[in-house]
């Protein structure tokens, strides 16, 4: 079972394995960052490998932007899914793939920009910079960041 929680005052990504009939085994955070980690899929894969794929936002989502106040990231604009391995054992496991290779992000930039959703950009930490140096009353545009929404697992 996966699920994302708010109880952090962000929302981060948990799950939790049937180990008997009627018998859970303990809650493991998957993603547990200032970043926003929510909307997890699950599927185990035929090596019993369960895969948690969740989509990530930047810090402070939706909470530092508006009409007056840009330094943080609008809601909906900087969506990444990411991938997260658990084996049998309980430990920690990668992609042998990056799923940001195949998922470019923005539709009209090139899929090797900094744009991309696996670019080494840190398109995820809030630019103040941004906010201060936009001119009065122009409209506040979110930096360049992909918009992969809505991960969904199938194995």
């Amino acid at each position: 079972m996966a699920w994302d929680s708010y109880r952090n005052g962000n929302y981060d990504v948990y799950v939790r394995t049937a180990i008997a009939p009627g018998k859970w085994g303990a809650e493991t955070p998957v993603a547990a960052t200032a970043r926003y980690e929510a909307y997890p899929s699950i599927a185990y894969d035929p090596a019993g490998t369960l895969w948690i794929a969740y989509e990530e936002g930047a810090e402070k989502w939706g909470k530092d932007w508006g009409a007056y106040e840009t330094s943080g990231f609008a809601l909906y604009h900087g969506r990444a899914t990411r991938l997260r391995g658990i084996d049998k054992t309980g430990r920690a496991v990668e992609a042998n793939a990056d799923p940001g290779a195949v998922l470019p992000g923005v539709p009209d930039r090139r899929a090797d920009s900094d744009n991309r959703q696996g670019a080494s950009v840190d398109w995820t930490v809030p630019n103040s910079d941004r906010a201060n140096q936009r001119k009065p009353s122009a409209t506040p545009l979110p930096p360049p960041s992909p918009k992969n929404t809505s991960p969904r697992l199938r194995v």
